[in-house]
């Protein structure tokens, strides 16, 4: 009985061997295979244009660099316009690798999981691809080039996945977060905005129109389906701001936070250990401090009581000086006492910040803070009764604590 096992199963792993050898399992040849680093979704009347960021890998010993390809297709549906890029430039699009999607204002003013529902329910792309949000067309953002990354989605990358020792000036999120915030009990999800700055030839830096695309790169027609086919070979001097974020209410746009706003989002919702904090003009001689936040311990704490919903937001922050503009030598300045005037300033410019975050979700109805998720959680009995005006019987306080050295 176990010999004819055992032959059972190397006949099998023959067999599987043949097949690997002459077919490949199906597998397309990789010669005409595309692989997608970004998408960018935008709208044109009533079809979907996507284009998609392609990496051809072409370095030698004389050129280390790889150049890019942007190819795009349009179509009724979100599949046939990504079928369409296919179609029209012979390579299948490999979407394994595509760890960016960026979306046009136009797809903001609809019901944007009208798009990612499709990315979120395919095997085709990983639930941990970024997303975020074009100021206009998403196409116009992969056509550019950083001075750093001739491929706009690889410096894009270094700008939302930010390791410890970086701000934490950015609220990036990906499909699955987005997704889970969608189908939350308060329908609200955020999503980082990308606005285009150029590299004047002073070394300044100002903000980009719409006519902001990389010059060096050229497109060809592809026929009715509306596909074109852009590459470039030389780094452009587009810079990339992620600091501003949009809120999103049943997937729409409803929304925004500013870059002070975008920090105490972070402040308050995340670690924000190595993040810098500005104070400026301190004291008679208008001092700037630049502070480094070197341990961080946020809390909220929802209550009820008396029919009304409480919630305390309290951020202890540990900080040293990095820095700060003086007439005397600033040496030693990391092992300086933490100065009461600059702590005070600190701690009323956050405290300022978060209640402009309540009062933001209180005008929009986006529950961006998660209030009505905690209040699901863990007051399941009153849910009900609070659900749909919870917002209106919210009170609030705002603690802050901004220590030092002493």
């Amino acid at each position: 009985m176990n010999l004819k096992k055992t032959k059972f199963i190397m006949i099998c792993c023959v067999f599987i061997t043949l097949l690997f050898f002459s077919n490949d399992f199906g597998i397309i040849n990789i010669e005409k295979t595309a692989i997608v680093t970004a998408l960018a979704i935008d709208i044109e009347k009533e079809d979907y244009v996507v284009s998609a960021q392609i990496a051809v890998p072409e370095a030698t010993d004389t050129n280390s660099e790889n150049q890019k390809a942007l190819i795009t297709g349009k179509d009724k549906t979100i599949a046939g316009a990504i079928r369409n890029i296919g179609n029209l430039s012979g390579w299948y699009p490999k979407l394994a690798f595509c760890n960016l999607m960026i979306f046009g204002k136009e797809v903001a003013n609809e019901n944007i999981m009208k798009v990612l529902d499709y990315f979120a329910t395919t095997l085709r792309i990983q639930d941990s691809a970024v997303v975020v949000l074009a100021e206009d067309k998403a196409r116009e953002i992969l056509e550019t080039a950083s001075p750093l990354d001739n491929i706009s989605s690889f410096a894009l990358q270094k700008i939302l996945l930010k390791e410890t020792g970086f701000d934490r000036d950015v609220s990036t999120t990906d499909v699955r977060a987005f997704c889970a915030g969608y189908y939350s009990k308060n329908s609200s999800s955020v999503m980082p905005i990308i606005k285009l700055l150029t590299e004047t030839s002073k070394g300044q830096e100002k903000g980009n129109s719409s006519s902001s695309s990389n010059s060096s790169n050229t497109g060809q027609n592809g026929g009715s389906s509306g596909g074109n086919g852009a590459t470039s070979s030389n780094k452009g001097d587009t810079l990339y701001d992620a600091t501003t974020t949009a809120l999103f209410l049943g997937g729409k746009k409803v929304g925004e936070l500013n870059t002070t706003q975008t920090n105490a989002f972070n402040f308050i919702m995340t670690d924000s250990k190595e993040s810098t904090i500005k104070i400026n003009g301190v004291g008679r001689d208008k001092i700037n401090y630049l502070l480094n936040i070197k341990r961080s311990n946020p809390k909220r704490v929802l209550t009820i009581e008396n029919g009304r919903l409480n919630l305390e937001f309290s951020l202890d922050l540990f900080c040293k000086i990095v820095d700060k503009t003086s007439m005397e030598s600033n040496q030693n300045v990391e092992v300086l006492p933490l100065p009461l005037l600059v702590k005070e300033m600190a701690e009323e410019s956050i405290k300022n910040s978060i209640i402009d975050l309540i009062e933001i979700e209180k005008s929009t109805g986006c529950d961006f803070l998660k209030i009505k998720d905690t209040l699901y959680q863990n007051f399941y009995d009153f849910y009900p009764t609070f659900k749909d005006n919870y917002l209106e019987l919210l009170d609030y306080t705002v603690k802050v604590n901004v220590s030092g050295q002493k």
